[in-house]
Parts: structure tokens; sequence; C-alpha cells
């Protein structure tokens, strides 16, 4: 397994993992296109076997020293195999060696194994907002702080 930074050629087998992982949740390939534009440089990708298996992206607030993990997916069968932690150590290690003051993420606070994960790495809970995008949603907000890194 090998972690890379993305390019514009992994478009659709992003878009079609998203799909299979977040259903009606998962971003349009619009959107994980402007991602690519965006943050060239903080969404990477897993590979094994010349196959994407994963990918995450960290979005970075314009006019601040935040970022913001935008989403994270690992394939099913892939999964409880370290390519999450692989993938969230590269972006940890982004927005460390970006001086970033903070990363804040959403989850769906029933996701206990994703919450454990982003527990390992220093994140902590900030909120829970109720009827994040419709009625029902709920999203635990989490936040990690990042002191003179």
């Amino acid at each position: 397994m090998s972690i890379r930074k993305v390019r514009t050629s992994d478009l659709q087998a992003i878009v079609q993992l998203d799909e299979k992982l977040f259903g009606e949740e998962s971003f349009s390939s619009y959107s994980i296109r402007q991602f690519i534009n965006l943050f060239p440089e903080s969404f990477f990708v897993a590979e094994q076997n010349e196959l994407l298996v994963g990918y995450a992206v960290v979005g970075v607030k314009a006019f601040s020293n935040g970022a913001w993990l935008l989403s994270m997916g690992v394939s099913t069968p892939h999964q409880k195999c370290g390519i999450g932690t692989t993938l969230l150590a590269a972006c940890d290690d982004y927005c460390k060696s970006s001086h970033m003051e903070s990363c804040r993420l959403s989850t769906s606070p029933s996701n206990s194994s994703a919450i454990s994960l982003y527990r390992r790495f220093g994140f902590e809970a900030e909120s829970e907002l109720r009827n994040y995008n419709e009625p029902g949603d709920h999203k635990l907000i989490m936040l990690k702080a990042y002191i003179s890194m």
C-alpha cells in the first residue's frame, strides 16, 4: 500500500468509492474535481496493487490557519488494515508542516470506529450539531489544536 498526492486522473475512482461509501451523502464529481483543483497538496490517495482503495482531503480555510478534513474514505474490503490511519497521518503531517493552528472534521456521532481513530490522533469532540444538512442528520464536530508544532 502506498500514499501519494491526488492526480486529476483519479477523479472517477474517487467518485465511485465515495458513492459506495456514502451513498446519498457522497460528493458530486464536480465537488471532488473542485477539491482536486483547490487542494492538490493536501488531497491524498491510497493505492494497493495499482487500485485506489482510499482517499483523504484537507481543505484550508482562506485567510486563516485553520483546516477541515473534508472527507476521508477507505473501500470496505480494505478497512481495518491501517489505510485510514496512514491517510489520516498524511493529513496530520500536512497540517503540521503547513503550520495550521487547528483542524476540524465532522462525522456521524454513531460512527464509533471513525471517532476512535480521530481520538488516537488527538481530535476531541467540540460540539454536536443537530440537523446538520437536513432533519435527522446529526454531526459530531471534532477539533485538533496544533500548539507550536
